[in-house]
C-alpha cells in the first residue's frame, strides 16, 4: 500500500470579528496531510489514516481531499518485511 504526503489549501472558520478590509486579505490554510492511499479520480485523492491486516477490504478514518485544493503530494512506497 502506498502512502501519500499531500500539500494542500485548507479552507478554515474564525470566530473573530475582522473588518471588511482585513477579511479580504485572508488566505487559505496550507496543510500537510500524510497517509495510505486508498483511491485517486479527476475530483479528489483519498486517503485513511488505518488499514487493517485481517480485512483488508476496511479502512479507518477516510479523507477527501479536493485535486483543486491540492499544491503538491509526494508517494511513498511502504516495503513489509517479514516477520521473523
Amino acid at each position: 500500500m502506498k502512502v501519500i504526503e499531500v500539500k494542500w489549501n485548507d479552507a478554515w472558520i474564525d470566530t473573530d470579528d475582522f473588518t471588511k478590509e482585513k477579511a479580504k486579505k485572508l488566505t487559505p490554510v496550507v496543510r500537510t496531510t500524510i497517509g495510505f492511499l486508498v483511491g485517486e479520480n479527476s475530483k479528489a485523492i483519498v486517503l485513511c489514516t488505518d488499514h487493517f491486516e485481517k480485512d483488508t477490504k476496511t479502512i479507518n478514518t477516510a479523507m477527501v481531499i479536493p485535486v483543486e485544493m491540492i499544491l503538491e503530494y509526494w508517494e511513498y512506497e511502504i516495503v513489509e518485511k517479514d516477520n521473523p
